[in-house]
Formats: C-alpha cells, structure tokens, sequence
C-alpha cells in the first residue's frame, strides 16, 4: 500500500514517518512533499531511512499543480495532510498567510480528490483550538467557537472538507491532536524550549503564569492513532487523539525543571497572556478507544525521552533561536 504525508517535515509527519519505519518496516511504500527541502538532520527524525522515502519539495500555496501531478502518477490508497500554518500567536500579525496555507491552498486539490477513486481515506489534521475555549469535556460533535486568526482558518478548512465529504463523497477524516510533543519537535515549542533553556541557564516566559490547562501526548502515541485511524476509521467522522489528562503549563514546566533537578522558580519569567489564548480545552477520546487505541506513555517518561533526543542534538540546536520565524 501506498501513504502519501503532505507536510512531511511538519514534527507530526516525519514523526508518522519514522515510526512507520520502525513499527511497519516495509510494509508500506512512502512518500510525502513539503515546502522546504527534506528537515536538516536535528528534526530529520527517519534521516537513516531518507533513502525509502520518496520526498518532493512542492510549496502547496505555489504549486499544488505539480502536487496533483505527482499524485495522479502515484495513487496513493491513503493521503495525510499535515501541513499548515500553525502558530497561535503569530496568526494575528499576519492572517492572511494563516488562511492561505490552511484553506486558500487546498481548495485545488479537493478540487481534484474528490474524483480520484483509487483514493482510500484522506486522513486530515485539525486541532482542538476550533472548539474555543471551554469549562466541560469536548466530545466530537461540540461546536465550532474559534478565537484567534489559527483557530479560525482551521475551522473553515475542516467546514470545507465536510461540504465535500457530503457532497461528493470525499473520503475524508478529521483527527484533532492534543497537545503533542516528543523528539524532533521544533524547540520554540513549550517542552523542548523549557529542556534548552534550562541547559542553557536561561528563563522562559510563562504567559499568564502559565495557568492555561491542556493534554500533552507523546508523538509515537499520536503516529499510533494515526494508523489506526487509517485502518479502522469511519469516513466523515472526527477523532480525538488525547489522554485525556490535564495539566497547567506551570505544572508541565516544574515537572521539566524537576527532572533535570533545577528550582522552577530559577526557570521562569511570568509574561502576560496572549491575547485570545484558550484558558482549556478539554477533549473526549471515546470515538478512539473504539478503535481499540489508548496511550501508552506517560507525560514523565515522554520527557526523558524529549531530554535524550536534545542532549543529542545539543550542539545544533543551541544555535537556534527559541522563537518561532514567519515563512509566507
């Protein structure tokens, strides 16, 4: 069988990538596009294996020609598309670029999927940030309540997605991942900028003392769910991908800070919160549990693993800046 990962230098699918190389050895023919050349080795998570993956550099907002091209040629039975514009923060500076990435660019291509028959399933990453803020547990049918530029042009990608399912029967399912981190993720994230920055004897901004609540979800857990997903979903349908367990950043933060035995305090700056910052959101992972998926590792085992990846990496990635940089 053939998958095909849209965003394949995204932290989600080159971490799908490697554990289909570890996992499923041969059993599936690879192959995925981004809009950069494949990730430098840091973030390059399945570089041993580059040489089975069959990557094309294909900018999805420029040329989702050439992607169609390659994907009549291909037949890919199952397509993931990770890519996007996805930084809360700075959706509000530049919006426009937000709902290019993440809904203007897509348009051609359903355009083309939706008759293409050799296609078995169109597994689409969404995000928890469509549902908005809320005080109970979200469960799959919750309304859209967007609340920052990011969140909205998600909501109307996913809109869009549906509009076809319905009409012309797209194969098309809706996974919404809670708060993944892991070896490769980019280091502007919350866990790894916390692990360098305490290496590297430097304080973090914790926005709104770090009171916001979320689930955080190690990635091979998430690349578990991904498969079974592909396997076993219904089309049309929506899926959480969570633990379901609940803690403040701060608490995340001292966790990191304990486990590398630093004083949390001697870790942190308290900034102002951001502006729309969802205080929770609160995911049901019934519909998952159905497919006979749960997690399986813990958020303290998830960042020992996190630490390794960057002590290994350490002489790169203390180059980098714990910020993340605007690409159009």
């Amino acid at each position: 069988m053939k998958i095909f990962i849209i965003g394949s230098n995204s932290f989600m699918g080159s971490s799908l990538i490697n554990y289909l190389f570890y996992k499923h050895k041969n059993k599936y023919q690879l192959f995925g596009c981004s809009r950069n050349n494949q990730a430098e080795k840091c973030y390059n998570l399945y570089r041993e294996h580059k040489n089975k993956f069959n990557f094309f550099k294909i900018d999805l907002n420029k040329n989702s020609k050439k992607l169609i091209k390659i994907l009549k040629r291909v037949k890919p039975d199952y397509i993931f598309n990770f890519a996007a514009q996805s930084i809360v923060e700075y959706s509000w500076e530049h919006p426009e670029d937000w709902y290019k990435t993440n809904l203007i660019s897509n348009i051609k291509l359903l355009e083309y999927l939706k008759k293409a028959k050799y296609l078995k399933k169109y597994i689409h990453s969404s995000t928890p940030e469509v549902y908005g803020s809320t005080k109970k547990k979200i469960k799959e049918n919750f309304n859209y309540f967007p609340s920052t530029p990011y969140a909205s042009s998600k909501a109307s990608i996913d809109m869009l997605l549906k509009n076809y399912f319905d009409n012309y029967k797209l194969p098309v399912v809706f996974t919404r991942v809670s708060n993944i981190y892991g070896a490769g993720q980019k280091i502007y994230k919350i866990i790894p900028k916390t692990i360098i920055s305490i290496l590297n004897s430097k304080k973090i901004p914790l926005h709104g003392g770090g009171l916001s609540k979320r689930s955080f979800i190690f990635s091979d857990d998430v690349s578990d769910a991904m498969i079974k997903i592909m396997k076993k979903s219904e089309n049309g349908e929506i899926y959480h991908i969570t633990n379901e367990k609940m803690y403040t950043i701060k608490a995340v933060v001292k966790l990191v800070a304990r486990i590398m035995n630093k004083k949390f305090q001697n870790c942190v700056i308290i900034g102002k919160e951001r502006p729309g910052k969802d205080l929770v959101y609160d995911l049901s992972s019934k519909k998952m549990r159905k497919l006979n998926w749960k997690s399986c590792i813990s958020l303290e085992d998830g960042i020992l693993q996190t630490k390794k990846w960057v002590e290994l990496n350490y002489k790169n990635l203390k180059k980098k800046e714990l910020k993340y940089n605007h690409q159009k």
